[in-house]
């Protein structure tokens, strides 16, 4: 796009994480497939997505990770 003079910014993804839950299922993941959501670890692994959009987590239904003290919610890269 910089041949067009302007840049496209990414939209900032986020991991979300249950607080004070330990072992595999601590994070939301989606499986691509079928769009599932679902608690898993926090690797990237083919088929399912760790690191997700505000949009993508609100039309799903998670917005309200933004504002619950029992969820972490990191900004990555």
């Amino acid at each position: 796009m910089h041949q067009f003079g302007y840049e496209v910014e990414d939209e900032p993804r986020y991991t979300v994480r249950v607080k004070g839950i330990g072992g595999y299922t601590t994070h939301l993941n989606q499986n691509l497939d079928n769009q599932e959501w679902f608690f898993a670890s926090n690797d990237d692994i083919k088929g399912n997505r760790t690191k997700h959009t505000r949009k993508e987590l609100e039309d799903a239904g998670f917005g309200w990770v933004f504002s619950c003290e029992g969820i972490e919610v990191k900004e990555v890269e």
